[in-house]
């Protein structure tokens, strides 16, 4: 890990730091509070420091808050930015985990093929809303800038999307890209398999899947692998790709349910990212 950046003080005199989050080329990302109202829980904030690579600007920042009160938005809500030097912004936090972190630590053979299928569905949905507004997340191939988190009784999972400076202009002639990386996504869940794993072929609470529905997730599972390595093929757009397959692949997300694999994500979904006791402790000492 580099070392982390200098914090400016105008985020120091406001929050305090609880935990170190997370790193990338534009930034840092901490666990705060509020310095006036500690003990608040609704002052927590990720304050995100950044560095010199990103490409976050004020007038960008304004357009997410205009935006962000819509229900159907689907990144993360902006609470406060470095208004004179642009030196950092605080985020709402997110319960739950990021695709990326729930790989290495539930499946590290890969999403079973129905969570695979809802997660692209719920990703969608995501950028067909941001294209809308001339937006397009252009850094989920990892998974590490999806959220996973439960806020729903009628639905396994909530879907957010973070990090503002994945998000680009919405430029048509380079949607290619854009769907390039929802298959690098698929490809990560599926950790590269060209057809569902033996392990995730029958389900625990029944005694099979059809296996029309396995053959099927199958060739989508070899589609996913085959158009990471490619800028050009059949569609040139999510919303293509969508059109055509959006029906099947929600079809079989339904088909290749698996109710077990439901209750160990609620289970996941429902530990905290940070113990209260843990956030009590360094505010106690006065923060990092």
């Amino acid at each position: 890990m580099a070392d982390p950046l200098p914090i400016p003080q105008s985020a120091l005199d406001r929050f305090l730091l609880i935990k170190w989050i997370g790193d990338g080329k534009d930034g840092d990302v901490y666990l705060t509070v509020s310095k006036p109202s500690p003990k608040d829980p609704n002052t927590r904030r990720a304050l995100k420091v950044l560095g010199s690579m990103s490409t976050v600007e004020k007038s960008f920042l304004e357009s997410l808050q205009k935006a962000q009160d819509d229900p159907d938005y689907p990144v993360v809500r902006l609470c406060e930015y470095d208004e004179k030097e642009m030196g950092w912004y605080t985020m709402a936090m997110v319960p739950g985990i990021d695709i990326h972190e729930l790989l290495q630590r539930r499946y590290p053979s890969g999403f079973p093929p129905y969570l695979v299928l809802k997660v692209l569905e719920h990703v969608y949905k995501a950028q067909r809303y941001l294209h809308q507004k001339g937006w397009c997340h252009r850094d989920i191939q990892t998974g590490v800038n999806i959220m996973l988190h439960k806020d729903s009784p009628t639905s396994p999972f909530e879907l957010t999307l973070v990090d503002y400076d994945g998000i680009k202009a919405y430029n048509p002639d380079g949607e290619n890209i854009c769907l390039q990386n929802f298959y690098m996504l698929a490809s990560e869940m599926t950790k590269y398999a060209t057809r569902v794993p033996k392990e995730h072929r029958k389900p625990h609470d029944r005694s099979g899947f059809e296996q029309n529905d396995l053959r099927k997730a199958d060739h989508f599972y070899d589609t996913f692998v085959k158009g990471r390595h490619t800028l050009y093929g059949e569609f040139e757009t999510v919303e293509g790709f969508w059109s055509a397959h959006g029906g099947e692949l929600e079809r079989l997300a339904g088909a290749l349910k698996d109710e077990v694999v439901d209750q160990e994500l609620q289970e996941v979904l429902s530990v905290p990212k940070v113990m209260e006791e843990d956030i009590s402790r360094v505010i106690t000492q006065g923060g990092l």
